[in-house]
């Protein structure tokens, strides 16, 4: 379930897989909510009304307050309703971690091209200057120190390149200014020797140590558009390496910005909690997402692990492990809390008995065996042993769910569940529900507006492809 802000009002959005393995996603409110009034009575209410209070599984929020609190901690868990250990999983936006890493990465540059630029204004604000810096290369070189032979920028050349905006820029000239600087690291400390003043301009060592680190690390950090494809990935098989990445770039970026002396060491501690929470909250629902992706199963989530966690990726696969055994436990013995918020008549069975064969191909003995062939974790067991389908780009997942289910008939159900968690936009980017010109809060009523927009996003409504 998604809410979302516009104008004033909040609308309410359901993702789901239908029986004929689709992914919906329909709004069922648009509400007006003055200051001051119950956002969480306005939920309970809608959801109430449809008949769906027993079947939320997560929630996506675009607003930053925290007006939902309430509502997830207790009157959602209280209707014992929810999967995922009877909490509801509520993930920010996250395409607001990204921004703000992007803004982090930003103000960095900001600072390093400013004091970066000051030494070039300097060296080039007179000819008497440039010429004295001109000794200080040749005199580096005598002392075959290294030198790079660069052009120095002007003061427009350097303006031209300064940062201008925070989100990505593929035209970033920034990374050629620190190349030049880079360069003339050693006729810079010549040039303290022949000009006192220049002291006080220079970089120290220490803060030339920062900005080889942070130029080394620069294009690992910088690199972020694959934070923009979530905008294409309709099921949550997806998210999961991309919040990896946008996780081991934040942990990147913020190593190398906190031992700099380019940017607040609190804004630093701000991003780093708000970005560690977020992977507490969310990595292991969406690594069993990602396991569901029969392409990658659990190798895609041991990739990620050990760059992430280094020598500890073990011991954290464990307790992922761990947690996906129990939630599958629970689909298969069909508890209150996770009974499939999508299932429909064809998923009522929740075991399945296996003929297995052995290499001979005769049946095999232990297919005589029912407490081997139904046991809870036998269905687990053989898709994570199956032959993993190939690694291509353009698979239709739901499509292959559909076709296995009588196979995987409670992993079936968990993909119904996990596979239609939404953290990318309800609707295409930047496409907002405007209201017609002639619709006003004055002679129109709220019902009426509601009305229209719901009835126009569901005959509207287009199939999500893969």
């Amino acid at each position: 379930m998604n809410d979302e802000e516009f104008g004033g009002f909040t609308w309410l959005t359901v993702c789901f897989i239908d029986d004929d393995w689709k992914l919906k996603n329909k709004m069922i409110a648009f509400k007006r909510i003055e200051e001051g009034q119950n956002a969480v009575k306005c939920l309970k209410n809608v959801l109430l009304e449809w008949g769906i209070d027993n079947n939320i599984s997560s929630m996506v929020k675009r607003d930053y307050n925290d007006r939902y609190d309430n509502v997830r901690e207790n009157w959602f868990s209280s209707q014992r309703s929810l999967l995922f250990n009877s909490k509801l999983l509520c993930f920010d936006y996250l395409e607001d971690i990204s921004d703000s890493y992007l803004i982090l990465q930003y103000l960095a540059k900001r600072s390093l091209h400013d004091r970066v630029s000051k030494i070039f204004n300097y060296i080039t604000e007179t000819p008497s200057k440039n010429e004295t810096f001109r000794i200080a290369i040749d005199r580096a070189k005598s002392l075959s120190k290294e030198v790079t032979d660069v052009v120095i920028p002007t003061k427009l050349e350097l303006e031209k390149n300064r940062p201008q905006v925070w989100f990505y820029d593929q035209n970033d000239g920034f990374v050629s200014v620190l190349e030049n600087v880079l360069g003339l690291k050693r006729a810079f400390f010549e040039l303290e020797d022949m000009d006192h003043y220049f002291k006080s301009i220079n970089l120290t060592q220490v803060e030339w140590d920062q900005t080889r680190a942070f130029y080394e690390c620069y294009e690992d950090f910088s690199d972020v558009s694959f934070f923009r494809h979530w905008f294409y990935y309709r099921t949550a098989n997806m998210y999961f390496p991309v919040l990896c990445s946008l996780y081991t770039k934040s942990l990147l970026l913020v190593k190398k910005l906190k031992n700099g002396f380019y940017l607040n060491e609190d804004k630093c501690l701000k991003f780093t909690e708000a970005m560690n929470n977020h992977w507490r909250e969310s990595n292991l629902v969406l690594a069993v997402a990602a396991v569901l992706d029969p392409r990658f199963k659990m190798d895609i989530v041991k990739h990620w692990y050990r760059k992430i966690y280094g020598d500890e990726w073990e011991s954290q696969l464990t307790i992922f492990t761990n947690y996906f055994t129990g939630v599958y436990n629970e689909y298969a013995k069909g508890t209150n809390n996770f009974k499939s918020c999508n299932s429909g008549s064809e998923e009522t069975n929740s075991s399945v008995t296996y003929e297995m064969l052995d290499p001979s191909g005769k049946p095999s003995k232990s297919s005589r065996d029912p407490n081997h062939v139904q046991s809870l974790n036998f269905e687990l067991h053989l898709y994570l042993k199956e032959v993993k389908f190939p690694l291509i780009k353009d698979f239709d997942i739901l499509k292959w769910w559909q076709g296995n289910i009588r196979y995987f008939p409670t992993l079936a159900r968990m993909a119904r569940d996990f596979l239609s968690i939404q953290i990318a936009p309800s609707f295409e980017p930047y496409e907002n529900p405007v209201l017609p010109e002639d619709f006003n809060s004055d002679s129109d009523s709220d019902m009426v507006q509601e009305a229209f927009l719901c009835t126009r996003d569901w005959l509207n409504s287009k199939e999500y492809l893969f």
